[in-house]
């Protein structure tokens, strides 16, 4: 798959495409609060996405993750944001396409968006239970930013590099990220 930078800086298209008051941390264990978004670019911890999905962000938990989406044979991600000190970091895929998460929104693309996060989370290696509401600011000086090239991938072009078995549901005990909305739902209808 080859890679055609056709839209800029990838760290511009960040920046251009969270949310106008997202939420924001200088320190998880203290919580996040809403914030204007040029005070969120300052802080080390910032909501990539609100209503619309425009990438999807995994954490990977071990000191190899620059090199995650290679080992998983994935193609290559837009931005890798690590921690300066233990190579730890997050991965974010910038997505051609966003999809919408609302009331109004249907149903399919999510699903389909999700089954593709399940199969790269397990591509990755990345943590299961990661639920991509804050990621690390890519803007921050505390971590070591690495912006690979400014691709933005259609959902099918990402789905191509999963195999059938990376995709199918966790037992349901071991639901994450998109996957916890679309579970509670089917349950629900179940339930009905």
């Amino acid at each position: 798959m080859s890679v055609q930078d056709t839209s800029g800086d990838p760290l511009a298209h960040f920046t251009r495409c969270i949310p106008r008051q997202p939420f924001a941390s200088d320190n998880l264990t203290h919580g996040v609060w809403r914030t204007r978004k040029w005070a969120a670019l300052s802080l080390p911890f910032i909501q990539p996405c609100s209503v619309m999905i425009w990438c999807l962000v995994f954490d990977v938990d071990h000191e190899a993750a620059y090199w995650a989406a290679e080992d998983g044979i994935l193609p290559q991600p837009n931005l890798i944001v690590l921690n300066r000190h233990n190579g730890k970091g997050h991965v974010t895929f910038f997505l051609q396409a966003p999809v919408p998460k609302t009331d109004a929104a249907k149903l399919r693309p999510l699903q389909y968006l999700a089954m593709i996060e399940r199969g790269m989370v397990r591509r990755l290696d990345a943590d299961p239970n990661y639920s991509g509401f804050v990621t690390k600011n890519p803007r921050h000086p505390d971590w070591r930013t690495f912006r690979k090239h400014g691709k933005r991938y259609e959902l099918g072009e990402l789905h191509e590099c999963l195999h059938d078995t990376n995709c199918t549901f966790p037992p349901r005990k071991e639901t994450y990220g998109l996957s916890r909305n679309c579970t509670v739902f089917d349950l629900s209808l179940i339930h009905i």
